[in-house]
């Protein structure tokens, strides 16, 4: 079974599944093009990716840089095919936190565009379906093409700038 794809982050080892998914579901993905990216509660990464065999099963290692709360981070990790089909694995912030985790192959997207690649929902009455999600969402890299800041809300200890 290949790595390749988008993977549904289930469980981390710090912040239960409400706080993965604090904007969006959390995830992790690898491109056939050894580059990635993941995504959890306000942190976005994009990932340069090493992949190989361990135990006869696949495994990557990465370097990655990326946002958390609209600062600059970077860090390292890897993730590895467990037995049972899952991908366990850990990220780490360069001098900061690190935490392990566990993400199951996440359904693929049903539409193109940014919402399409992180998963979310557009449908009425979903979160991405508020208006200020919406002004958020209006924020973009103009070089990827996508989000700059995944904030729909203004909670504690969260910041989002303004469109």
């Amino acid at each position: 079974m290949s790595m390749t794809g988008r993977w549904r982050i289930l469980e981390m080892d710090l912040w239960d599944l409400e706080a993965i998914d604090l904007v969006g579901p959390g995830f992790i993905e690898f491109g056939a093009d050894d580059t990635g990216g993941f995504g959890f509660i306000v942190v976005r990464g994009w990932m340069d990716c090493r992949h190989g065999e361990r135990d006869g099963r696949p495994y990557v290692e990465f370097t990655w840089e990326g946002e958390d709360e609209g600062d600059q981070v970077s860090g390292r990790g890897w993730a590895a095919l467990d037995e049972d089909g899952s991908l366990r694995g850990h990220i780490y912030f360069h001098l900061g936190d690190d935490s392990g985790f566990r993400a199951v192959p996440a359904d693929e997207p049903k539409k193109a565009g940014p919402s399409a690649v992180r998963g979310v929902d557009e449908s009425e009455g979903s979160p991405a379906a508020d208006p200020l999600e919406r002004e958020i969402e209006a924020v973009l890299d103009p070089v990827r093409g996508e989000r700059k800041v995944w904030c729909r809300s203004r909670g504690p200890g969260i910041r989002c700038p303004r469109p």
